[in-house]
């Protein structure tokens, strides 16, 4: 594999943390912690700029919950603030990891959703007698 430059400026770039932030807030922009960062997003914005450049970024802030489904589970979720950092930094490194992984890698891939997923299992299941769970 070759090695690839990441850039903290790229990262830290305003036009990059202000696109991370609409695609962290989609679907989610009725949530209180969303709408208060909307209202001072400026000043969010040139502190995660200038964090982000000095290496104080700090991380690890979660909103613990469960859910049942169909088995109950834990669920830590990062705060807002952590999620349009992890947006900036996979505008960055996504199109690198994404020449790595084989075809049939489905989760969290733009164009492989679900159903992609479940037509991909379904031509293996007509050409192999074998499978793996």
């Amino acid at each position: 594999m070759r090695r690839t430059t990441i850039r903290l400026d790229d990262v830290a770039d305003r036009d990059q943390l202000a696109w991370a932030f609409w695609r962290a807030a989609l679907g989610k922009r009725h949530r209180s912690e969303v709408r208060l960062f909307a209202e001072r997003l400026d000043e969010e914005l040139d502190r995660l700029h200038r964090e982000i450049l000095t290496g104080t970024v700090s991380v690890g802030r979660t909103h613990r919950f469960e859910i049942r489904d169909p088995k109950r589970r834990t669920i830590h979720a990062p705060c807002f603030r952590e999620r349009v950092l992890h947006h900036a930094l996979m505008a960055q490194i996504a199109p690198v990891i994404e020449r790595y992984l084989v075809p049939d890698s489905f989760a969290c891939r733009p164009g492989k959703g679900s159903l992609a997923a479940v037509q991909r299992a379904q031509a293996h299941s007509r050409r192999f007698a074998w499978y793996l769970k």
